[in-house]
């Protein structure tokens, strides 16, 4: 029942699992609840995008806000399966203004 937690630790020489130590009132008790920690996960990947987005656009405007004469751009560099992080802010100076 315990395999997950003797297999984190199995490279660990400072740490020592029995069963004894495993088998307690408080670790049944979290045991028992572990759909909070799937619905909380679930969440988190739901939201990531969007979290994600919302700090590249930030990143963006805070450019625009603080330079005279700069256009601004976000750009995709490769596939967002592969990570969220796939954008690159690009900021061109104009001497002139546009």
């Amino acid at each position: 029942m315990y395999r997950y937690a003797f297999e984190a630790v199995q490279n660990l020489k400072e740490v020592t699992l029995t069963d004894e130590l495993l088998e307690t009132d408080e670790i049944e008790n979290m045991l028992r609840d572990w759909y909070k920690v799937v619905l909380l996960y679930s969440i988190r990947q739901l939201i990531a995008n969007v979290v994600e987005t919302v700090v590249v656009l930030d990143r963006a405007l805070f450019v625009k806000e603080r330079v005279k004469n700069v256009y601004v751009k976000i750009v995709p560099l490769f596939d967002p399966v592969l990570s969220p992080r796939n954008f690159a802010i690009i900021a061109e100076r104009f001497p002139f203004g546009l």
